[in-house]
C-alpha cells in the first residue's frame, strides 16, 4: 500500500514473546486454559503438529501482538478467542477478529491486519501490523476468521 496516496493512513505495530515452557505449565496446571485462550481451529491445528505447544505459544504471542497493535486488551471486553490465528493455504498466518475485537477494530477504522509468527529453541515470537484510516466501508470485511481448506 502506498501511504503517499492516502495521507490519512497510519499504522501500529505490536510484538510479543512467549516462553514455550511457561505456556506448557499454564496449560498443564489449568485444564480449561486451552479452551479459554484458543479457538477450536487453533487447538486442532496445533494438535496436528509435531510440537503442539510451540504452535500454541506462537498463537498466544500472536494474540498479544494483535492486541498491542490494535491498542486494545482484556479490559476492553475482548476475549482471547476474539482473535483467531489460522493459516492460509500457502501457510502464512492469518488473523481473524470476532466479537469485541472486531467491534474495536471497526471503531478504530482498521484497514489491514497482518501477523507474523515464529518459534525456535523454546521461544515463540509474533509481530502484528495494523493499518488504520481510509474509507470506513472498506475496513472490516477482511477480518472474518479464515477457515483453511483441507485439500
Amino acid at each position: 500500500m502506498d501511504a503517499s496516496l492516502s495521507p490519512e493512513l497510519r499504522h501500529s505495530v505490536g510484538v510479543d514473546v512467549v516462553i514455550v515452557a511457561r505456556l506448557r505449565r499454564l496449560l498443564t496446571d489449568n485444564p480449561s486454559a486451552e479452551e479459554d485462550l484458543f479457538t477450536a481451529a487453533e487447538s486442532a491445528y496445533a494438535a496436528a503438529q509435531r510440537r503442539p505447544e510451540d504452535h500454541l505459544a506462537a498463537r498466544f504471542a500472536g494474540k498479544e501482538a494483535v492486541f498491542k497493535a490494535l491498542g486494545i486488551g482484556l479490559l476492553d471486553g475482548v476475549s482471547w478467542t476474539d482473535v483467531e490465528l489460522t493459516s492460509a493455504p500457502d501457510g502464512h498466518p492469518v488473523a481473524g477478529l470476532t466479537g469485541n475485537a472486531q467491534r474495536c477494530a471497526e471503531r478504530r477504522n482498521v484497514r489491514e491486519l497482518e501477523v507474523s509468527l515464529s518459534h525456535s529453541g523454546g521461544i515463540a515470537i509474533a509481530q502484528a501490523l495494523v493499518v488504520f484510516g481510509g474509507a470506513q466501508h472498506e475496513a472490516i470485511e477482511r477480518f472474518q476468521p479464515h477457515v483453511p481448506s483441507r485439500d
